[in-house]
């Protein structure tokens, strides 16, 4: 009789152990669910900047972070064509605040960061620059904003498939002091080319 219990609980034992063995391997062979992959850089902040005869000031209390799309991937296995769309990109934290791809601060070399349709298996690399304007409710704006690095999110539509953003600079802490967009590009590296 104590055999017979001694190999119920090995029996039991062996089963608590190896199912969840059994089903990493039963998962291991499913696809994951395909991603569109955006590479991006944070380019740095600033208050203001002039735009079709007009100036444009950040509000009291907000400041502009410049960031750069670099690179679009669209080559998971099983992927879709992806829409990716400026305005939905925002920092994280704050959705509300969401990018504008059109402007052109000012900037010689300008690149805009138009909406792309990317098929499957492509890739892009529009290095367009997006602005988010971001209200901060303490201090220097434009000096806090300068000073952290922000990581963007995307939001996306329920039928549309899953954005990866990775963030190419994300070892830089700071950026030069810059009160007007146009100096952004004067520094090194950091120019829409």
């Amino acid at each position: 009789m104590q055999i017979t219990d001694w190999r119920r609980w090995v029996s039991a034992f062996a089963a608590v152990v190896m199912a969840p063995l059994a089903g990493a391997e039963e998962c291991s062979t499913t696809s994951p669910t395909p991603l569109t992959v955006v590479h991006y850089e944070q380019l740095g902040a600033c208050v203001a900047f002039y735009e079709d005869d007009k100036h444009v000031f950040a509000a009291d209390g907000h400041a502009f972070i410049i960031f750069r799309i670099t690179k679009i991937l669209n080559t998971d296995p099983g992927a879709v064509a992806a829409l990716v769309q400026p305005d939905h990109f925002f920092i994280q934290g704050n959705p509300d605040d969401t990018a504008v791809g059109y402007y052109k601060l000012q900037w010689i070399n300008f690149r805009p960061m138009p909406a792309i349709l990317l098929d499957p298996g492509k890739t892009a690399e529009p290095r367009g620059t997006i602005l988010i304007d971001v209200d901060f409710d303490w201090g220097s704006p434009l000096d806090f904003a300068r000073k952290n690095r922000y990581m963007l999110e995307y939001v996306n539509g329920p039928s549309a498939q899953n954005m990866l953003l990775i963030k190419d600079n994300r070892d830089k802490v700071a950026w030069e002091n810059t009160g007007k967009c146009w100096e952004i590009e004067q520094q090194p590296g950091q120019g829409a080319v």
